[in-house]
């Protein structure tokens, strides 16, 4: 699926998450990433200086150096996030009966498909112990700075920080429009309308976006708490056209099951 944005002159280019894409797949993202992008005159090596480039298979996409010019905005917005270990696929431990490890098995297959298409939204449903922020961490950990982990519980009591400092706006802001977002836990937290009512904002703003701002939602909650929990959100997140739900349905809890 192809995200198109408008720049300030309405002339389409490929979203930043195509530019990721593209450059990470190449490799030059690392490559420009240690040996830098400018070259002898100071100017991008790679587009001279027009931020666009067309590639062979690609088309026209953001340059490299646009890249990471946003990856640098994108890491400072990461102080915002859950802090968690940083996680690789094969860390991902399948266990259970046969119906378990085959459920994990297309979990794991789905959301590591899902990180080279970002064609729809995801919600992780599950008993708690099942391993949905195992593959929160491990998505993180390979998207990140263009992703932005974070569980529900830290953001309430971000919004009751920033509420504090004034710059609530510039909270819900910084997390509607992130390129990607992984929202843990929703329901675990001790819930007040406030935060609520903050979550609902940052979701409906994505959602309005929907393909240009992929969002992964992890819930231990069912469909009918899910909708008492908060009914607009749950309406967003019932939609099948934009949203595919990934049930971890059968897996026992990990630690119920080493036991």
């Amino acid at each position: 699926m192809t995200r198109i944005v408008y720049d300030s002159e309405d002339q389409p280019h490929p979203s930043r998450l195509d530019s990721y894409r593209v450059w990470k797949k190449k490799g030059e993202l690392d490559k420009a990433r240690l040996e830098g992008y400018r070259n002898e005159f100071g100017g991008c090596r790679y587009c001279s200086g027009d931020a666009t480039v067309t590639l062979k298979r690609e088309g026209e996409t953001r340059c490299v150096c646009w890249t990471l010019q946003k990856e640098f905005k994108y890491r400072k917005v990461q102080e915002l996030g859950t802090a968690h270990d940083k996680l690789e696929w094969k860390d991902f431990e399948v266990w259970g009966d046969s119906k378990s490890k085959a459920v994990l098995t297309s979990a794991v297959e789905e959301m590591r498909r899902w990180t080279k298409e970002f064609d729809s939204w995801l919600v992780l449903a599950g008993s708690v112990g099942t391993g949905k922020s195992h593959l929160l961490h491990t998505v993180d950990s390979y998207l990140k700075p263009w992703s932005l982990y974070l569980s529900v519980p830290d953001l309430k009591d971000l919004v009751f920080e920033y509420t504090g400092k004034k710059e609530l706006q510039k909270l819900t802001d910084l997390i509607s429009y992130h390129p990607i977002l992984l929202l843990d836990d929703i329901g675990a937290e001790y819930t007040s309308d406030y935060a609520v009512s903050m979550l609902r904002q940052i979701i409906m703003a994505r959602y309005k976006r929907w393909e240009e701002y992929p969002t992964v939602i992890a819930t231990n909650l069912g469909p009918s708490q899910l909708e008492h929990y908060d009914k607009r959100m749950a309406d967003r997140l019932f939609d099948t056209a934009k949203v595919k739900d990934v049930v971890f349905e059968g897996v026992k809890s990990w630690r119920r099951y080493g036991n």
